[in-house]
Order: structure tokens, then C-alpha cells, then sequence
């Protein structure tokens, strides 16, 4: 029958048991310990032989033992495990033994992240202070983890967008084009704008006497980038996407003037702003849903 209990497993240790108890039933499965205490609120378990068990209901019994199976061989080592009586003096001198009880109990709750002497080790320390190891601890010590691992893979998810200083790199860049071009070199910033470098080419060159204008021409345009530059950094969306706009249409004068490095380096800081507008926009919806 599909309801009919069945015993999985038996056990020495209570704290083994209730370790594989997490593990089924984080992998969805209905099991409990048998105990008299478990007997006693469900009478239909006294049909199950005594003795230190975890049963299942028969449905899921190939798929528990399956679980139970594989864990161990991820688990196991080739290494020679340390005898019963050494186990007690190996503790003294390891690593586990400076950790504080919570965290112990953290490595008997999660066995897959230690190896079979570790979980021996761990045992003994619990057994030596004399902790009590119970259901909700294990399952608070999983939790823990498990909310870790959430964390840790955000955290990890989120990249550091910087891109917004490339707003900051183009506007100073080109104030300093025109201020080299009024000084008659020769020498540029490529990453400077096509817009203010033809507004000073038509001007410094072709006549001194609208240096003013082309100055503060320059000058504002150049300095509208330092402002979206400071705006972007506060994470406003509309002061990336304005500048990411303003500078693709700034390197169409380059391709215009088939000036193919200059082309090729906007397109280069182009495509970095775009990355840095779609982390930008990611982290605004994921701040929103939290």
C-alpha cells in the first residue's frame, strides 16, 4: 500500500539520525525517528520493530535510500578514517575544537559541506561539552546555510558598476581637447567628443575671434557629461540612459568622418555604458521586488 511505514535505516546515534531526517526532508520527503515519544503521538509506528530508526512511507523508500546513498559517496574519502578511541585526542589538537557550540552543530547539520572525520570530530566535541542536539537546531543550523548560500550568490551576482565614471573621463577629456587645440598641438584625447572637437576645429582654426564662444560652447557640452556623470553615480536611470544616448550620437560623427580609431574606441565606451545601464536598471528592479 502506498501508506504502509517502513523502516529506511538504523541507527547508534541520535544526532545521525536526526541529520539524515533534515536531509529527506529537505529533498521533500515525509520521514520521521522512532522513538517512544514519536509512538506515542502516532500509534500506527508501534507495528515498527524498536530501536533507534528513520521510516518512510513505502512510496518514497527507493528514492530516500537513493539520496541517503549518493550524500554518503559525495561525502566519503579515500583517506583512513581515525579509530573510535583516537577520535577523542585528535579533537583536542583540531581546528573544530575552537568553534563555538552553534557552529558545531552547524557541521553536523550540514554534512555535505565536511568530511566524514570532520562529522566524527564534531560529534565528540558535542558529546564532550555535553551539548543537546535537537530537531530545531539542525534545522535553524540548515537554514542558516542556506540563507548563506543566498547571500553569498547575490553578493557575488552583484558587480560593481562603475561605468558612470567613463561620463566623468569623456567631459574632462574633452575640456582638455579644446584647450590643446586653442594652444595649436597637434596632440588629442580619443575618448574626447566628436561634437566639441568640430565646434573648436571651426572656430580656432578657421578664425581667433570667436575663441570665446567655442570655449563656452565647448566648455557646457563637455560639462553637461561631468553632470550625467555625478547623476548616473546617484543611480538616476535617466541620467545613464541620457548620456549612453548622447554619446552614441556623438560617435556618429566619427563614422561620419571615417576617423575608424576614434570610432572604434566610442563604440568600445559605448558598449561599457550599455553593460553599466542594464546593471544599473537589474539592481533598481531587484531593489523594488525586495
Amino acid at each position: 500500500m502506498e501508506d504502509q511505514i517502513i523502516t529506511l535505516k538504523t541507527y547508534e546515534s541520535t544526532v545521525d539520525a536526526m541529520v539524515d531526517q533534515e536531509i529527506l526532508r529537505a529533498n521533500d520527503i515525509e520521514c520521521f525517528i522512532n522513538n517512544d515519544q514519536l509512538v506515542e503521538l502516532y500509534p500506527m509506528f508501534k507495528a515498527i520493530d524498536e530501536g533507534l530508526k528513520i521510516v518512510v512511507f513505502e512510496k518514497d523508500f527507493d528514492r530516500a535510500l537513493k539520496i541517503l546513498a549518493d550524500l554518503r559517496q559525495e561525502t566519503s574519502t579515500p583517506e583512513i578514517q581515525p579509530e573510535k578511541q583516537d577520535i577523542e585526542r585528535i579533537a583536542e589538537n583540531h581546528y573544530l575544537y575552537s568553534f563555538s557550540d552553534k557552529d558545531i552543530i552547524d557541521v553536523i547539520a550540514n554534512p555535505s559541506d565536511w568530511t566524514k572525520e570532520e562529522q566524527s570530530i564534531a560529534n565528540e566535541i558535542i558529546n564532550k561539552r555535553g551539548l543537546t542536539v535537537t530537531m530545531e537546531a539542525l534545522r535553524l543550523a540548515h537554514l542558516r546555510k542556506t540563507e548563506q548560500e543566498k547571500l553569498e550568490t547575490k553578493q557575488a551576482n552583484k558587480v560593481s558598476n562603475n561605468s558612470y565614471v567613463w561620463f566623468y573621463i569623456i567631459g574632462i577629456l574633452s575640456m582638455l581637447n579644446t584647450v590643446l587645440l586653442a594652444m595649436h598641438t597637434s596632440y588629442r584625447f580619443i575618448f574626447g567628443l566628436g561634437i566639441t572637437q568640430m565646434i573648436d576645429t571651426f572656430t580656432f582654426l578657421i578664425s581667433d575671434n570667436y575663441k570665446t564662444i567655442a570655449f563656452f560652447l565647448s566648455f557646457i557640452i563637455s560639462g553637461i557629461f561631468i553632470i550625467l556623470g555625478y547623476q548616473a553615480r546617484q543611480k538616476k536611470q535617466g541620467a545613464f540612459l541620457g548620456g549612453l544616448i548622447l554619446y552614441g550620437l556623438d560617435s556618429i560623427i566619427y563614422i561620419a568622418a571615417m576617423d575608424l580609431m576614434s570610432s572604434a574606441f566610442h563604440l568600445f565606451v559605448f558598449i561599457i555604458l550599455i553593460r553599466g545601464y542594464i546593471k544599473l536598471t537589474a539592481e533598481k528592479k531587484e531593489s523594488t521586488s525586495a
